[in-house]
């Protein structure tokens, strides 16, 4: 899994995600990690496309997890009054990550 972490052998909380799927072991690791959340806290979303903030997010708690430095710079999006609240800092981190 990314960043060298170890994975898990959590169960997951997920009711949409089975033992039996092959990225079971993936996603019980970046929950157990706090990487991933869900959409709430019974469903993970399997299936469901995921969009660039929930990526930002997801990159951010990742890049925090390794401590890397992140610069001051912001850069906006044209569209960036359409991130939704709990994504804007971590798509502003993410963009400008170097």
């Amino acid at each position: 899994i990314a960043a060298n972490i170890p994975l898990t052998n959590k169960r997951v909380k997920y009711t949409d995600v089975s033992e039996n799927d092959w990225f079971y072991p993936y996603i019980a690791t970046a929950s157990d990690c706090g990487l991933v959340k869900g959409i709430d806290k019974n469903t993970y979303g399997t299936g469901q496309n995921i969009t660039r903030q929930d990526i930002a997010v997801l990159c951010s708690r990742l890049l925090t997890k390794a401590d890397e430095p992140l610069k001051d710079e912001i850069i906006y999006f044209a569209d960036h009054n359409s991130i939704s609240d709990y994504a804007v800092e971590a798509v502003e981190k993410v963009v400008d990550f170097k």
